[in-house]
């Protein structure tokens, strides 16, 4: 079902209206962390479920607990976070609070740390797309199947938008197509392997970048967040830079076999 959701001066959502204009889900701020339940049913037109909650986050109903993309856990009973902060102290002072303990100034859309809140008069899109754009990529959810950016990495505070242009025409399928092993036997398979590593390798770092084995030199960890984006920006940009080498080294060793 299409509907508008409108938020306030965090980019937290605050009514849904459907297509008729009739209102199907409010959740008014009657507590600043977010420990209080939205009204799914505020006009008598059925339940409507929308588990989106502060910016970033979105809601376990078996736990009552908040998915915060990088972070896995936010309660807001306690106003603070399950998990500490997988940037360390370069996101705060405390590695479990949240935004500081200001959530009425501040929002943390990507679970690392506080940033100030934005204005924006409403917002049309589709419930599932909201969702979707929301929901885990590459955590919990097995191998990412294609070449694609979380929303938090996608707002330029985290890729150089050069790196994040050679993204966005990254041929996936060509590439993909590629590393499958083709019948009988295979005089390119060194290097077949080689570039089906390096896309698995690209893949899970776009995914998340912080995850311990993807920053397993602890470079994230160890560096404060204003260097973040030349460190991301950097590793993608060497990844990239690999695939394209072993794809072009594959091509032509299928050609010189006579596989192309």
């Amino acid at each position: 079902m299409q509907s508008r959701s409108q938020v306030d001066h965090l980019n937290t959502p605050r009514q849904v209206y459907d297509v008729n204009q009739q209102l199907r889900w409010k959740w008014d701020q009657s507590e600043a962390f977010g420990n209080n339940l939205p009204d799914e049913n505020p006009s008598s037109l059925g339940v409507f479920a929308f588990d989106l909650g502060m910016p970033g986050q979105v809601r376990d109903r078996e736990t009552g607990l908040f998915y915060n993309y990088f972070r896995d856990c936010y309660d807001s009973v306690l106003g603070r976070y399950c998990e500490s902060d997988p940037i360390g102290l370069s996101g705060g002072a405390t590695t479990y609070a949240y935004v500081d303990g200001n959530p009425l100034t501040f929002r943390d859309p990507a679970g690392l740390y506080k940033r100030p809140g934005i204005a924006i008069p409403g917002l049309e899109t589709s419930r599932l797309g909201l969702i979707r754009w929301l929901l885990p990529i590459g955590r919990g959810l097995g191998r990412v199947a294609l070449l694609v950016v979380p929303e938090p990495l996608a707002n330029g505070d985290f890729i150089d938008p050069e790196v994040m242009g050679r993204i966005k025409i990254f041929p996936t399928s060509e590439v993909e197509e590629l590393c499958a092993k083709p019948d009988g036997r295979d005089p390119c398979k060194g290097l077949r392997d080689a570039l089906r590593d390096h896309l698995h390798k690209l893949k899970n770092y776009l995914s998340n970048p912080y995850d311990p084995l993807n920053d397993n030199l602890g470079l994230l960890r160890d560096n404060p967040a204003s260097r973040h984006r030349n460190i991301i920006s950097g590793r993608l940009t060497n990844l990239l830079n690999q695939v394209e080498n072993f794809r072009k080294q594959l091509e032509e060793c299928e050609q010189q076999h006579g596989m192309r």
